[in-house]
């Protein structure tokens, strides 16, 4: 006879020792910082989460204070309360936090106030040793005096650097001190920075510093990627750059005047002739600046991003079109942004399918960018875009917007209906297969149009609607969810639903799974009747030209 005897073993009672049961607790946590609490709060997940880590292991927002917990309790309360910056913490404190802490590679560090408090009180204790000695990428965002944290954070382990730094008092232009030089110092001194993203920021009282300037000649010919709009049209800085075989991406402002700066000409003729490997160009210009350049430059290149930093005439922005895609027709990726209008001219006036009608030789076309103002009568109507996307079967994104900052509301009453409709989105879905992020204006949703028999695309999609009354958010969702099987929609620019956000996954059984983000009504009760609960901010706003690969 068969006898079961009972087990008394620990891993047999209890269901955390069993290692699959653990790594299914743990596929569910998509967060790095959820991974990281649970690896610093159960040693038995800790193996399995920090895989899981390793795989992703990006951070909006510094772990610091949920690996306090990582130090003994007295040291940790001290350094939460954030009061005592010479706090004494004895080396061997440091052991737990050394072994979680190398498992970060990438930090996004936003206004990062009580983080840089702690920030300095561990490297105030251990000079010279690295809060996190792998990391790679770090896009760090500061005001004023809050960028004298950053150099805690320069690891020589750094291969990508995206710096937003400003100077609330003084605009874009930094007002140069000690602390400022150091830090650009050392950055130019990191021996792996391969990308750095300088462009947030002007550094133009920083030009005249021979130490500073030096370490931008000595990384211009080296780095792989380089956005500023400060050193870079330097004479001493540029003619390194040009050379540079292993730049594939720049952004150049041409705007800068000056017996130090290259010339406008001479700019041209080296991005003809230098340049060998580049691959992606924005620039910073004029309307005027920006036609001579495509006028005169004969070279193909697969991405351009151009800021425009003046009002443009209609006329001009069409002659700028025609001749990017008369010499570029195999251009991959177009991004043009105006804080300006665009005026329609006169005689004939023009408005903007005219002045995108050029870009239809671009059969490659992948991604779109269109920011500048213009009126609903400027905008284009369901047959003009519906010949746009039929010349783009390869496009992914398409953004067409007249509101950069995305805080025009349309209120009651106000027309926003100029002819085009949600026939314009099922164009797109038809047309554009590989299509994953649309965004569009006055776009009237009022008529949900019939799309039975059409294919249906395999991926999500991020659609948003901007100076667009939506009032039908339900109607338009359930469209939108039978020609993509998962969806993001944003509906911005309506007093009423002034950033409305949703998900809705359906799957191809036609079972839908909304999900709603936002409150259409400060009851959360919207006037279509449905419920909504969350909360997400508004329509995002398009940052300049940021992105260029």
């Amino acid at each position: 006879m068969l006898r079961i005897v009972p087990t008394t073993s620990s891993s047999a009672r209890n269901p955390f020792y069993i290692p699959e049961l653990l790594q299914v607790i743990v596929s569910l946590l998509d967060d790095p910082p959820d991974l990281l609490h649970v690896a610093c709060t159960n040693q038995n997940f800790t193996e399995i989460a920090l895989r899981e880590l390793w795989r992703e292991p990006g951070f909006d927002g510094s772990p610091l204070l949920s690996m306090l917990r990582l130090f003994p309790d007295d040291i940790a309360a001290s350094l939460a309360a954030l009061q005592d910056p010479n706090l004494s913490i004895p080396r061997a404190s440091f052991n737990r936090f050394d072994y979680y802490s190398r498992f970060v590679r990438i930090l996004t560090l936003w206004h990062h106030g009580e983080e840089a408090f702690i920030a300095l009180v561990l490297t105030k204790n251990r000079p010279g040793v690295w809060l996190f000695p792998s990391l790679e990428a770090l896009h760090l965002g500061a005001a004023g005096e809050e960028l004298e944290t950053a150099p805690v954070y320069l690891t020589p382990t750094l291969k990508s650097l995206y710096l937003n730094h400003w100077d609330g008092l003084e605009g874009r232009e930094i007002i140069p001190n000690e602390n400022l030089k150091k830090t650009l110092r050392q950055i130019c001194s990191l021996p792996r920075l391969s990308n750095l993203d300088l462009a947030d920021t002007l550094y133009t009282p920083l030009e005249h510093d021979a130490e500073t300037v030096r370490g931008f000649v000595g990384i211009a010919g080296r780095l792989e990627t380089f956005r500023a709009q400060s050193f870079l049209t330097l004479n001493t800085v540029f003619a390194p750059l040009s050379r540079n075989p292993n730049l594939r991406s720049v952004l150049l402002n041409a705007l800068l005047e000056g017996a130090v700066y290259v010339t406008l000409d001479h700019l041209i003729i080296r991005l003809g002739e230098g340049f060998p490997g580049l691959r992606t160009l924005g620039l910073y210009c004029s309307m005027q600046q920006a036609m001579k350049i495509f006028a005169d430059l004969r070279r193909r290149l697969p991405r351009l991003a151009l800021k425009i930093t003046s009002s443009m005439d209609a006329h001009d922005m069409l002659a700028l079109t025609a001749c990017i895609a008369s010499y570029n027709s195999g251009i991959l990726s177009l991004r043009i942004s105006s804080a300006g209008n665009i005026s329609p001219g006169e005689n004939p006036s023009v408005r903007l399918p005219a002045v995108l009608a050029p870009l239809r030789a671009c059969k490659s076309l992948v991604e779109l960018e269109i920011v500048l103002g213009f009126n609903g009568e400027q905008m284009m109507q369901d047959p003009e875009i519906d010949d746009l996307f039929r010349s783009w079967p390869d496009l992914e994104s398409c953004t067409i917007l007249n509101d950069p900052e995305g805080d025009l509301l349309a209120v009651e009453g106000e027309e926003t209906s100029f002819g085009l409709t949600l026939d314009a989105i099922s164009s797109a879905a038809r047309h554009c297969r590989h299509l994953m992020d649309l965004t569009l204006p006055f776009v009237d949703t009022s008529a949900i149009p019939d799309v039975v028999g059409q294919r249906r695309s395999t991926h999500p999609l991020s659609l948003q609607l901007s100076r667009t009354h939506v009032h039908n958010h339900a109607q338009v969702q359930k469209f939108v969810s039978r020609l993509w099987p998962a969806a993001e929609l944003t509906f911005g620019g309506c007093d009423h639903y002034a950033g409305m956000h949703m998900k809705v996954m359906t799957p191809f059984d036609g079972t839908e799974r909304p999900e709603w983000l936002q409150d259409g009504t400060p009851d959360g009760t919207s006037h279509d009747g449905m419920v909504h609960d969350g909360a997400q901010d508004g329509i995002d706003g398009i940052d300049d030209i940021d992105g260029i690969e």
